[in-house]
């Protein structure tokens, strides 16, 4: 392996048939892949996650989103955000609601702090990546990505209707 786990990290990789293809490395720390966060939930049958949309503001690019998930008698809460500050997507729901998602996984799977997913590592106007906690600078999204992005969101809440 081309990571130096933790000891914990190579509990939870040899328990879900992880190895180095389901990370990749932020500043020398592994950091799983979305994906791998829903390999896991599949693999856990955590499939009731309940999302709720706890502010989004088109014009200012804010999203957050709350998750409640279950496993066995556990229930964990978390929250996604996102905003200019911590991501240059122009699909900022999005982004909120896999970083909301990942989160409650990661908790109810005990590794919340141990180990990072993708969705909460960005790069920063530099385009070095760092993890989202640590950037507060970034450059808008143009106004053409921007459109796109509420056009699929329209699109997105009709198909909901």
């Amino acid at each position: 392996m081309k990571f130096n786990f933790t000891e914990e990290q190579k509990v939870f990789n040899k328990k879900y048939k992880l190895d180095d293809g389901h990370y990749w490395e932020c500043h020398g720390k592994p950091v799983l892949l979305h994906s791998t966060c829903e390999r896991v939930a599949v693999m856990e049958s955590i499939n009731n996650l309940d999302m709720e949309m706890v502010e989004i503001d088109s014009e200012k690019r804010l999203a957050v989103i709350k998750c409640t998930g279950k496993l066995k008698d556990r229930t964990e809460v978390s929250y996604g955000e996102a905003s200019p500050k911590n991501t240059i997507s122009a699909y900022f729901v999005a982004m909120a609601e896999k970083r909301a998602k990942d989160r409650v996984i990661l908790k109810l799977v005990n590794m919340s702090g141990l180990v990072y997913s993708e969705s909460d590592v960005v790069k920063d106007k530099d385009g070095k990546w760092q993890f989202a906690d640590e950037v507060d600078v970034y450059e808008m999204t143009t106004e053409e990505e921007l459109a796109k992005a509420k056009a699929e969101l329209d699109k997105m809440e009709k198909d909901d209707d």
